[in-house]
This record gives C-alpha cells, sequence and structure tokens, in this order.
C-alpha cells in the first residue's frame, strides 16, 4: 500500500549503524532517496505514489506532490534527475522549489 502515510522513511548518521525514523508527513513508500544538496541537507524520494523532498535534519517537508518514480539520482547540488515507468523522466531543481 504505497499510498499509506506509516513509518517508512529513516536515516543514519553513523554509516548505517543505527537507524532514526524521520518524523515528516506525509511518508509513503518510497523506493529510493538521494541527498539532493548535501550542503543543505536535502534529500529527495521518490516512490510509486509520491515525491517528497526534505530537510531531515529538520523534520521539514519542503515539497511533497503526487507522482509515480521509481529511482532519482542527484545530477550535481540542487538537481536530480528521477525516472518512472514506461520511460517518464523528471528533471527537480531544488533551487526553484524554495
Amino acid at each position: 500500500h504505497p499510498e499509506v502515510d506509516d513509518s517508512n522513511l529513516a536515516i543514519t548518521d553513523d554509516g548505517g549503524a543505527t537507524w532514526k525514523p524521520v518524523a515528516v508527513h506525509p511518508q509513503y513508500y518510497f523506493s529510493d532517496v538521494t541527498y539532493i544538496d548535501p550542503n543543505r541537507n536535502e534529500v529527495l524520494a521518490v516512490g510509486s505514489s509520491h515525491l517528497l523532498q526534505l530537510d531531515p535534519g529538520k523534520s521539514k517537508t519542503i515539497a511533497s506532490q503526487p507522482i509515480n518514480m521509481n529511482a532519482v539520482t542527484t545530477t550535481r547540488p540542487g538537481e536530480a534527475i528521477a525516472v518512472g515507468a514506461k520511460g517518464q523522466v523528471m528533471q527537480w531543481n531544488s533551487r526553484n522549489r524554495d
């Protein structure tokens, strides 16, 4: 149930030895996550029902929108490309979201 707002996102600051749930909502199923801007501690998570840009250190949702994406990668600080079903490609620029 990818559209269910549940505890699906966690962060680590010790290389994966321990994990802490991220206290932001909505929190749907996410299939991939990337640091969109490590200098600003922002991450971009994508899944089959939503895209979420957040600052996990502040538990702050920056942007959330319904969209179906499977994978995401950062191309340079503040920018990412996500891919979805049937060749769908989306470019993300966090500077336009401030």
